[in-house]
């Protein structure tokens, strides 16, 4: 009883009160700081916390190309692979601007190793929603330093220099992606780099994965031996070297094919490109790629430009399409261009797969001058042929008057250019771009797809000087990737290069820092004299 009676009155005791008072805040603290740190733990597990991008352009969320591939990779990760030894590495190799490098060159770095970490974590986020953590790891490391990564860089094919900026390893391939390749840089008549437009990491990176963990590459051959623009030609109006380039960014492989030389198409060919075709293909080759079509469901992209006289008469009555002898003559000044360029966008109600994203973002076709492709009224009926409208000139007339907007032109010759009914000019709209695909019913009553043909009144959209112009780029690969039936479409924007500076005074700062200072100022005054009361 005596010990329990000293006990009361030491709890009666303020000192002991105090004590226990001091206990109980060093445990809320304690309680405070462990659920915290929970908190930060589980919101830095890849399953356990949600971005919102609240930046105006959207400048750190992936475009929607870029999920639906990565949301199709995990059923081809191995099951071999575990989180220790995953199926695909991204190793940032960048290094930082060294001590030596001057201001401008050190700020210049430093903002693309950001927006490369930047990127990186996008993509580390992306990943880790799927929840396959054997699926990639991603790392950051020196090449100068880390010798055995070189080597393991060198085992599998992969060549690296000081400018490597991405290697992307995935079983017993390798690619490395230099920091040139991150930036779209414009550039002087002499071809010289005059300033950096955007910002391109993310269409790289995604290829560079994309060809890491495709085990198929598809063959796209393009014919030649009939003045066709050639894909491994630099000119400016006649080349497609940039085309190429992009099918082969995309795990492709792009081929001459002079079917003059072969009996038959290639048993590998994905698909037949032919491109601006200046003389009449010959009967042989148009048979041979008759029976491409029709007997191995062939896939063939045509691009005819006006006034040329090429011939497939026979395959594109087979498949429905018919190509005018006639130009396009479009006097909208909404889609008259400044060099002498046409721009048509008119895409039907129910827009097909390959101009989907044309209608959503806009994009027109840009070309110098664009023939007409119908559908051919007269071919036999076939009932498993389907022919499909993508892309038209303007509809309408103009003001006050009969003439339309556009037309299709059969006197081209000589202008200027008047709409004449009574010659065979047809007033808009006027089809510039068709699909024709035949599907195929198994005796199990499946529906197969069966050849594909894509058949577009300009040649040189493809060119190295109109690829970039308008949804030009966008269209092609959407059309490619729709012929071989690829699942997934790969077109990523480059993101705009915007620097923000803010500019201050002196003055201007140092009001600024004490506004900063005054609010935690006024708190911790406020919460003097609450101790103040309290001790009284």
């Amino acid at each position: 009883m005596k010990k329990l009676k000293a006990f009361l009155d030491g709890i009666q005791d303020f000192r002991y009160l105090r004590r226990i008072a001091f206990a109980n805040r060093a445990l809320q603290i304690f309680l405070a700081i462990t659920l915290i740190s929970a908190l930060n733990f589980l919101a830095a597990q890849p399953n356990f916390h949600k971005r919102w991008d609240l930046s105006e352009s959207h400048l750190h969320t992936l475009a929607a190309e870029t999920m639906m591939l990565l949301k199709s990779l995990p059923p081809k990760v191995p099951e071999s692979a575990t989180a220790e030894s995953p199926w695909l590495r991204v190793i940032v190799t960048f290094p930082p601007a060294s001590p030596d490098a001057s201001r401008e060159e050190t700020y210049r770095i430093s903002m693309l190793r950001k927006r490369i970490l930047n990127l990186v974590d996008s993509f580390k986020y992306a990943t880790g929603q799927l929840g396959v953590p054997a699926m990639v790891r991603y790392e950051e490391s020196d090449l100068l330093k880390n010798t055995r990564l070189l080597n393991e860089i060198s085992s599998r094919g992969g060549s690296v220099s000081s400018a490597t900026a991405i290697v992307v390893l995935s079983n017993d391939k390798c690619k490395t992606i230099p920091a040139g390749d991150l930036l779209k840089v414009s550039r002087d008549g002499a071809n010289n780099p005059t300033d950096v437009d955007a910002f391109r990491g993310e269409e790289a990176l995604l290829s560079a994965i994309l060809e890491v963990t495709d085990n198929e590459r598809p063959v796209i051959y393009a014919l030649v031996g009939d003045g066709e623009a050639r894909i491994d030609s630099t000119d400016r109006w006649l080349g497609l070297s940039s085309f190429a380039e992009q099918l082969r960014s995309r795990h492709m492989e792009v081929r001459n094919l002079n079917l003059a030389q072969y009996s038959a198409v290639p048993l590998d060919a994905s698909m037949v490109l032919v491109a601006a075709p200046t003389t009449i293909i010959n009967e042989n080759t148009e048979e041979k790629l008759i029976r491409y079509l029709k007997d191995r469901n062939g896939r063939v992209l045509l691009l005819a430009s006006p006034g040329q006289r090429i011939g497939l008469e026979n395959l594109l009555f087979d498949w429905g399409v018919q190509l005018t002898d006639s130009i396009v003559v479009e006097t909208n000044e909404a889609k008259r261009l400044p060099n002498d360029n046409v721009a048509m966008n008119l895409i039907s109600a129910t827009p097909h797969k390959i101009t989907e994203i044309l209608a959503n973002q806009k994009l027109p076709l840009v070309a110098s001058r664009f023939r007409e492709v119908r559908k051919d009224i007269g071919a036999s009926e076939d009932a498993t042929r389907v022919v499909s409208q993508l892309v038209f000139s303007s509809m309408g007339v103009k003001n006050r008057s009969s003439q339309p907007y556009s037309w299709s032109e059969c006197d081209y010759l000589y202008g200027p250019y008047e709409y004449n009914p009574e010659r065979g000019d047809v007033a808009g709209p006027i089809c510039i771009a068709a699909v024709s695909e035949r599907k195929i019913e198994s005796r199990l009553g499946v529906s197969m797809t069966g050849g594909r043909l894509i058949v577009v009144g300009s040649g040189d959209i493809a060119s190295n000087s109109q690829l970039q112009n308008g949804g030009n780029k966008t269209f092609l690969l959407n059309a490619v990737n729709w012929l071989i039936e690829r699942n997934f479409t790969v077109n990523v924007p480059p993101r705009p290069i915007a620097d923000f500076v803010l500019t201050a005074s002196m003055p201007d700062l140092t009001r600024v820092a004490w506004w900063f200072a005054l609010l935690p100022s006024l708190v911790a005054a406020f919460g003097l004299f609450i101790a103040f009361l309290r001790r009284r």
